[in-house]
């Protein structure tokens, strides 16, 4: 394997023997970052990636030469976590990553359910805090099929608390494999096929505005017209010339999303 683009291009990468790991081939790692690129170097820093199953942690390595600011890897096979170790001391990186070592079913439990907290105590366990993450990319074992739908139903339920404003979640799985449009939260945005391979990108589906939020905008856009109508202009301006940092500028935009729509509602009222 090589690193396609970016600060390693063209190093060699070393990969698990046997049946037991399958790296993502060098050419749909390239269809993959094709698409991804834009997201991973960003004006206000680059991505953060989390690399689940990450065997010779071919991926992740190439977020990293690519420009992304951390790559979380998780994997739990020894064998896949030597290569993975190797291939980082190889290159030289000492920074900017993580290994978690372990299945990725109990890492993602961590952030869904915080420990030491039992149901006795009569207590809703706490969600554990953790990173958010910008990319999630996950290629399970071909033959543990079973595991998309546990890995996807955990990002898009009671683990979404890892996943930051816009972010991303790509399986890469057989192409006779069909999953689900849908897992929780997650909307299969795109599907993308090459050879006997398929890239399903999955985003978070957009929550719909509270009603009583609806009816305050309402409420004050009739009330005073000419001050909603000149404040929603100085914010879209700003919300485009400003260089917000990424969180920030998707938060603006979902504001100004909620503004446009209380706009219409009081002006039909």
């Amino acid at each position: 394997m090589r690193i396609i683009a970016g600060k390693f291009r063209s190093r060699t990468l070393e990969a698990p023997s046997g049946l037991a790991t399958r790296p993502t081939s060098d050419r749909l790692r390239e269809t993959l970052f094709n698409v991804l690129a834009p997201r991973i170097k960003r004006s206000d820093g680059g991505a953060a990636f989390l690399d689940l199953y990450a065997g010779s942690g071919a991926v992740g390595i190439e977020a990293l030469s690519r420009g992304a600011a951390n790559v979380v890897f998780v994997e739990r096979a020894p064998a896949a976590l030597a290569v993975l170790r190797a291939n980082l001391a190889t290159l030289g990186l000492t920074a900017g990553f993580q290994i978690h070592t372990g299945s990725v079913g109990a890492w993602l439990r961590k952030f869904a359910t915080g420990a030491g907290l039992g149901r006795k105590a009569g207590r809703e366990p706490e969600r554990k805090p953790g990173p958010a993450f910008d990319l999630v990319f996950l290629d399970p074992p071909y033959d543990a099929a079973g595991e998309y739908a546990a890995t996807l139903g955990l990002l898009g339920g009671s683990a979404s608390g890892l996943l930051g404003p816009g972010s991303l979640v790509i399986a890469e799985h057989r192409r006779k494999e069909r999953l689900e449009d849908c897992y929780g939260s997650l909307e299969r945005t795109r599907l993308l096929e090459q050879g006997d391979a398929a890239l399903s990108f999955y985003a978070a589906a957009r929550r719909p505005l509270s009603v009583d939020l609806l009816r305050e905008g309402t409420e004050f856009y009739a009330a005073l017209p000419e001050v909603v109508e000149h404040g929603y202009q100085i914010a879209q301006a700003a919300a485009q010339a400003v260089k917000f940092p990424h969180n920030k500028r998707v938060a603006v935009l979902q504001c100004l999303e909620a503004t446009e729509q209380g706009r219409a509602l009081g002006r039909g009222s």
